[in-house]
């Protein structure tokens, strides 16, 4: 899985409050299957790539 989007750093990178906490709502963490991850970007796409079709239940009138 790919989650691409901006950086998120956790401290301000430059400018007059660079190293200062920067808090950010988007900053959080998420769970995968059996694993949390911390975001480190503003998620903007998702590329999900799958081994198999079988864990994706099909809608019948989807298939058309």
């Amino acid at each position: 899985m790919i989650l691409n989007g901006p950086r998120l750093p956790a401290t301000v990178p430059y400018g007059p409050a660079k190293g200062t906490p920067n808090p950010h709502e988007m900053r959080r963490e998420i769970r995968v299957g059996a694993q949390e991850f911390e975001l480190q970007v503003h998620v903007g796409t998702i590329l999900l790539e799958l081994e198999t079709r079988d864990i994706i239940p099909l809608n019948q009138g989807s298939m058309r």
